[in-house]
């Protein structure tokens, strides 16, 4: 696997900011979804039974990704609300909403996961040094991890280390591995070295989990993702459209988000 490139600052590995989100549900109605909340980013091809997962790679990984001023991780919230049995399509969701072309047949979805409800995690890698994970089981919360507490809260004096790494357990669960849950939760738990990167957490976490091994390789969109589905075939939405009219609605879109949350 092609790591991203990085470099070393002080003694620490610095490197490309990158968020996605995972999820095994049915990939119509992921898009849907994704279009109805003016996402922007790319989505995966259909997922095969070797490899179940859709994959959304956002545009603005530490801003705002979706309409009304949503991040990565609030948007994955609202993604697994949506893809809940039971709770219909979006308000405002209509054919017109996905891509044409994007509507799978009933023998392509993906399975669930364990539940019976599909999971949805969401993972963002801030240059590096940072790896936050949340992860949703329909409208519950069920890990909320931040791999180092002093890089989020650097003013907070106690912060320090990994915090929620016992959600181990339930993404090891959420992903179809329950007996990696105690191996996770170790992996959480590991402080960086100096000569680390969150990348290499994210690859050790998918070998373990199932998730794409192509994952860090997401910062080449949309040139290339190394390993990973053909950039052709990612679907990508500018404000929840494609084509021009998803080149006008980003125009649109870009003036009331931020790229980039974390500058003053």
């Amino acid at each position: 696997m092609v790591m991203p490139p990085f470099s070393i600052d002080g003694g620490r590995a610095v490197g490309p900011s990158y968020g996605l989100v995972l999820t095994r549900g049915a990939r119509d109605a992921v898009l849907e979804s994704l279009s109805v909340a003016r996402f922007s980013g790319w989505v995966s091809p259909a997922p095969t039974g070797e490899e179940p997962w859709t994959v959304a790679v956002a545009e603005d990984p530490l801003g705002h990704v979706a309409s009304e001023r949503r991040t990565l991780p609030e948007l994955a919230r609202d993604l697994a609300r949506d893809l809940a049995p039971g709770s219909g399509s979006p308000d405002d969701a209509s054919p017109e909403h996905v891509p044409d072309g994007e509507r799978e047949s009933a023998e392509t979805l993906a399975p669930e996961g364990a539940s019976g409800r599909p999971e949805v995690i969401c993972a963002v890698v801030r240059a590096e040094t940072l790896l936050t994970i949340a992860a949703f089981d329909g409208e519950q919360q069920l890990v909320d991890y931040l791999s180092d507490a002093h890089a989020a809260r650097p003013g907070d004096e106690f912060a320090w280390g990994p915090e929620g790494a016992h959600g181990g357990r339930a993404l090891a669960r959420l992903s179809g591995r329950p007996d990696a849950g105690e191996d996770a939760v170790e992996l959480l738990g590991e402080e960086l070295g100096e000569s680390e990167n969150e990348s290499e957490r994210i690859m050790a976490l998918a070998r373990l989990l199932g998730w794409p091994e192509w994952l860090v390789a997401v910062v080449g969109l949309p040139k290339r993702v190394a390993g990973g589905p053909p950039v052709e075939d990612w679907q990508r939405l500018r404000a929840g459209r494609s084509g021009l009219t998803g080149r006008l609605a980003a125009r649109a879109a870009r003036t009331v988000r931020r790229r980039d949350l974390t500058e003053s």
